[in-house]
């Protein structure tokens, strides 16, 4: 504390001086301005050390400017412009000490708030990480414990039907059939609940991708979903991206599937996808399709987890596609979003590091 105060202190003499000597080498040339360098020696005596050591600068040039300027070696003032010279020099000097001193005391202030809201944010953060961490530990044993069960289930099913599916009557056979197909739904929704909770836990590889591959390549995995409808698919530009492939593989395959089977009801499909690269780093990707569309008011809904817009019996599917595409694709430092309207399609963006984007960390 004390070497702290003597260096502020020190600092305020040091420029004290320093503000005299080069007023006496230049005080031809400042004629009546001779307080510019002691008012800015103040200046920064107030500004390094505070409101004391800027005082003190002050005090320092009035009685060196007094002693060492006409008449030399002596305090006194000489005339009454020489009194309201030297009484103008210590209102501003001591004007500017505070200032510059409420300056650095309010500058201080803001860092020190700054660091402990850095601090809380990093402690929320964590905490958020923990618990983001507890739930996909959660999710994932739940849907572990509950694949047993759910295949028992389906096996003694099947199991009654080929042993006793004869005898059953119509309505016996009906109750059978829902057994088997609620055990299916469970079945792929508890597979779909553990790939979700695998995405938070597994390392990301980092290249450069080839998005009109995966896509060409979905689309070719889709052919017997396609298979007999009239579906006219339009591939336009699609630049490459960073990222890591498998990741990305299951954001093209959720968002094509979907705009394959949201079509379904069209006589004529029309799939169009496309891309393009910003000026910047980022790359954005949109999946366009005219099937049954949603309504706005629901789009950020859509990507939620279990969140359907449509019936079960209407479309299959879990409801955790589209949260699979967005935790990828955040996980990418990427955003996605939605629009479309009822009846009329849907088109689905989102947003990738372009392949030129320097490495993820």
């Amino acid at each position: 504390m004390l070497g702290s105060l003597l260096k502020r202190y020190g600092f305020a003499v040091l420029l004290s001086g320093l503000a005299l000597i080069l007023t006496l080498l230049l005080q031809p040339l400042l004629e009546r301005s001779i307080f510019v360098l002691f008012i800015t020696g103040v200046a920064i005596s107030a500004l390094y050390g505070g409101l004391g050591p800027g005082l003190f600068a002050a005090l320092l040039s009035a009685l060196a400017s007094a002693f060492f300027l006409p008449p030399l070696y002596s305090l006194l003032v000489v005339g009454l412009d020489g009194i309201v010279l030297l009484v103008m020099f210590l209102l501003v000097a001591t004007t500017i000490s505070w200032l510059v001193a409420r300056r650095r005391q309010a500058e201080q202030e803001l860092r020190v708030l700054n660091e402990q809201l850095e601090k809380r944010v990093r402690e929320r953060t964590l905490q958020q990480e923990e618990t983001n961490k507890e739930l996909e530990s959660f999710a994932y044993s739940v849907s572990h414990d509950l694949r047993a069960p759910i295949r028992h289930i389906e096996g003694f099913a099947q199991l009654l039907e080929k042993s006793a599916g004869a005898s059953l009557d119509e309505t016996g056979q009906r109750y059978l059939k829902k057994i088997m197909e609620s055990t299916q739904r469970a079945g792929a929704l508890i597979d779909d609940l553990l790939s979700f909770s695998r995405l938070g836990r597994t390392k990301m590889q980092n290249q450069v991708v080839d998005m009109r591959g995966l896509v060409m390549e979905t689309l070719s995995e889709l052919k017997p979903e396609m298979e007999g409808r009239d579906i006219d698919c339009n591939i336009g530009e699609l630049p490459e991206a960073r990222g890591d492939p498998s990741m990305l593989r299951v954001v093209v395959q959720n968002l094509l599937d979907n705009a394959v089977k949201y079509t379904r009801t069209r006589q004529r499909a029309v799939i169009e996808v496309g891309g393009s690269t910003t000026e910047g780093e980022e790359a954005i990707y949109f999946v366009r399709d005219n099937g049954v569309g949603f309504d706005m008011a629901y789009a950020d809904k859509l990507f939620d987890v279990f969140q359907r817009l449509h019936a079960a019996e209407e479309f299959r599917g879990t409801g955790i596609g589209l949260a699979n595409v967005r935790r990828i694709v955040e996980r990418h430092g990427g955003r996605v979003w939605a629009e479309g309207q009822e009846g009329s399609g849907a088109t689905f963006y989102f947003s990738l590091p372009a392949a030129q984007a320097p490495l993820m960390p």
